[in-house]
C-alpha cells in the first residue's frame, strides 16, 4: 500500500513540474526578464506590422526591335527572336487584406512580366497585377494564400492629424530573408517632390527615416502601429530625406484602384468614396442590382456579407466570389438608422467590344479576370478572354475554343506577292478591341493570335 502511494505521489510530481507537450512540439521557452525589458514602443511596433510586410521581386522581359533594312515586309514575329533580355527589379508591399490583397508602388511592378511574393514566414507565391495609378505611385496586386496560411492585413491610421516631429518607422523586406527598419520622424506634410525642376508628386509625407529601393511600397507607421503612409523612393539630390505617399490618399484611391481591378464580371452598380476611413456610397447606377435593393447615394456601408467594411476591398471581393443571381447581404445606415438590404448580382452589360465581336468575328469574349487567369496560368491580367464561339461563325470556322485568350488582332493586305499585316493591336483590354473593330472589317481578312493551354497560335478568319 505504501509503495503505491509512493508511486502516485512520484508520478503526480512529474506531471506537475513537467511542462506540456503540444502537437509534439516543445513549448515556447519562457519570456527573457531581461530582454522583454529592452522592447522598446518601437520594438512593439516592429512585431506587431512585420507579418503584414511582403518582399516583390519582379522579371521584365526587354526587346529591341531588329529591322532588317533591304526587306520593308520582314516579319515581325522574327524580331521577338532577336534583342531579348532580362530584368528584374526588388521591392516591398503590404498586405491590406487576409485575401492577399498588396499594396506597393507603381515602379516596383509597373511593366513587370512575373511578380514574386515573398512573406515574413518566407513562402513565397506568384502575383497578378490588378491595377496601378503611376499618378501617385500605387499599385494593387493579389496572391491566393495556400490552404491554412494566415495573412495578416496592416491596420490603417490616418494621416490627417499628423504632427510634425512625431516618430515615424518605415519597414520593408528588400531581399526577402528579414524585414529591414529605420526609424525617424515626420518632417513635413504636404510636401511637393520636384525632379528636375518639375513637380512630380504633391502633398506627400517627407521623413528622415531612410527610404530606399528595398524598402519602396513598404509601409511607413506610427507609434501605435498604425500605417500613415506608403513609403516610395524617389531619387532626388538630397540626403536624409524620404518621401511617403499619405494614408488617406492611399484609402482614396484604393477605391479607383478596386474598380478597376479585373475581379469580376459581376456588378452590384455600386460606386464607393472613402471620408474618415468610412465608406459611404457616392453613385449607384439607375435600374441596377443596388438600385433595385433601395441603396442610395450617400449611405454608408457598414458591412458586406455579414463582415464589418474595413476597405474597398471589402465589397469587391465578395462580389468576385459570387455569380451572376446569387444574393449579397449589405449593411447600410442612413439617417442615424441601420438597414439590411439584399442585392441580387448580374452580369455586367455588354460593352461595345462584346457587340462588335460577336457581330464581326462570331465570338463572345469578356475581360479577363483575375479568377481565370488564375485557371489558364496566365502571369498577367492584359487579355481578353473568348467566352463563347458561334457555330459556322469566323471564329468557329478556324477552330477557336471557348477559353481561348484573344491577345493580338490585325488586318492582313496583300501587297504584291507579300501578305502583310497592318493596323496590329495587342489587345489588352475591351478597350483596344473596341477600337480595332470600330474600323471598317467587314469583308476583311483578320489575322487572330490567342493563347490556349500556355501556347500561343495564331489564325486568319474572314470578319464578316
Amino acid at each position: 500500500m505504501r509503495l503505491r502511494i509512493f508511486i502516485w505521489a512520484v508520478c503526480t510530481f512529474i506531471f506537475l513540474v513537467t511542462p506540456p507537450v503540444l502537437n509534439g512540439e516543445e513549448p515556447a521557452p519562457a519570456p527573457d526578464p531581461e530582454k522583454q525589458s529592452r522592447k522598446t514602443p518601437v520594438v512593439k511596433v516592429v512585431e506587431k506590422v512585420n507579418p503584414s510586410v511582403v518582399n516583390i521581386s519582379t522579371e521584365m522581359i526587354v526587346r529591341q526591335r531588329r529591322r532588317m533594312s533591304f526587306d520593308p515586309f520582314f516579319d515581325p514575329f522574327f524580331d521577338e527572336f532577336f534583342g531579348k533580355y532580362k530584368t528584374t527589379s526588388l521591392g516591398s508591399g503590404v498586405i491590406i487584406d487576409p485575401e492577399g490583397y498588396i499594396l506597393t508602388n507603381a515602379h516596383v511592378v509597373l511593366r513587370a512580366t512575373s511578380i514574386t511574393v515573398k512573406l515574413s514566414d518566407k513562402s513565397e507565391y506568384n502575383a497578378l497585377l490588378l491595377a496601378t495609378e503611376p499618378r501617385n505611385d500605387l499599385a494593387l496586386i493579389k496572391i491566393d494564400p495556400k490552404p491554412g496560411a494566415k495573412l495578416k492585413a496592416i491596420e490603417f491610421g490616418t494621416s490627417s492629424d499628423l504632427m510634425t516631429g512625431e516618430t515615424a518607422i518605415a519597414l520593408g523586406n528588400p531581399l526577402g530573408l528579414s524585414n529591414t527598419v529605420t526609424v525617424g520622424v515626420v518632417s513635413a506634410v504636404n510636401r511637393s517632390v520636384e525632379l528636375n525642376g518639375r513637380i512630380i508628386f504633391k502633398d506627400f509625407l517627407q521623413t528622415d527615416a531612410a527610404i530606399n529601393p528595398g524598402n519602396s511600397g513598404g509601409p511607413l507607421a506610427n507609434i501605435k502601429g498604425k500605417m500613415i503612409g506608403l513609403n516610395t523612393a524617389i531619387r532626388i539630390a538630397a540626403e536624409g530625406i524620404g518621401f511617403a505617399i499619405p494614408v488617406d490618399r492611399v484609402r482614396e484611391e484604393l477605391v479607383d484602384l478596386v474598380e478597376r481591378a479585373p475581379l469580376t464580371t459581376l456588378y452590384a452598380g455600386i460606386r464607393l468614396r472613402t471620408e474618415a476611413g468610412k465608406f459611404y456610397i457616392r453613385e449607384v447606377t439607375e435600374k441596377s442590382p443596388a438600385d433595385e435593393a433601395g441603396v442610395k447615394a450617400d449611405d454608408l456601408l457598414v458591412s458586406v456579407a455579414g463582415e464589418k467594411v474595413v476597405s474597398a476591398v471589402s465589397l469587391a471581393k465578395e462580389i468576385a466570389r459570387r455569380k451572376a443571381g446569387d444574393k449579397l447581404e449589405i449593411e447600410i445606415k442612413r439617417g442615424g438608422k441601420t438597414k439590411k438590404l439584399t442585392l441580387t448580382l448580374e452580369k455586367c452589360p455588354a460593352t461595345k467590344a462584346e457587340k462588335l465581336a460577336l457581330k464581326h468575328l462570331g465570338l463572345g469574349v469578356e475581360k479577363l479576370t483575375y479568377s481565370s487567369a488564375r485557371k489558364a496560368n496566365m502571369k498577367y491580367l492584359d487579355a481578353v478572354v473568348i467566352n463563347e464561339v458561334v457555330k459556322d461563325g469566323p471564329g468557329d470556322r478556324i477552330g477557336f475554343e471557348k477559353g481561348d485568350l484573344l491577345l493580338e488582332i490585325a488586318i492582313i493586305e496583300q501587297r504584291g506577292p507579300y501578305s502583310v499585316t497592318t493596323g496590329s493591336v495587342k489587345v489588352t483590354g475591351l478597350d483596344e478591341l473596341e477600337r480595332f473593330l470600330s474600323i471598317d472589317v467587314s469583308g476583311r481578312l483578320v489575322s487572330v493570335t490567342i493563347a490556349r493551354d500556355g501556347e500561343r497560335f495564331k489564325g486568319k478568319l474572314l470578319a464578316r
